[in-house]
């Protein structure tokens, strides 16, 4: 009696949980691409609503470390982690840039109401000059093209 050798179990499939795990990693990534877009919106606002410059850059940045958890469950993850790491490194940047506001709160609002009153082109630069001024004798740091 000749006996059939045994079959190896096969490896699970893993094509369900795989396209899953790219489905949420593209979810977050969207996420996080939206948080950027709010970040840079709310830099644009006057100066209260600056803050949510840095709710959304640091709403980015959780999001760009969720896709890296979520991205190892996935095949192919190189091109999610970059893109994570791109959002991840703008949110940063936010995050620097949004806290300059808050840390010159009376500078910055002074420098708002100069500029919203001022019609034409040489007092805008002139509002510009005085802020950058001001912000020197505050921080000590000379500033770029100055």
């Amino acid at each position: 009696m000749s006996a059939l050798p045994p079959v190896p179990p096969s490896a699970p499939d893993r094509r369900p949980a795989d396209a899953a795990a790219r489905a949420r990693v593209g979810r977050l990534l969207v996420a996080q691409s939206a948080a950027l877009l709010a970040m840079l919106g709310a830099f644009t606002l006057v100066l209260p609503f600056k803050v949510l410059t840095l709710a959304a850059a640091l709403a980015a940045l959780v999001l760009g470390v969720l896709v890296f958890t979520a991205s190892r469950r996935t095949a192919q993850s190189l091109v999610p982690r970059a893109a994570a790491g791109a959002g991840m490194a703008l949110a940063l940047m936010g995050l620097t840039v949004g806290v300059f506001p808050l840390l010159l709160w009376n500078e910055t609002a002074g420098f708002e109401r100069c500029t919203a009153s001022a019609v034409t082109v040489r007092a805008q630069q002139t509002c510009a000059d005085d802020f950058t001024a001001t912000v020197e004798r505050r921080t000590g740091v000379a500033q770029l093209g100055g």
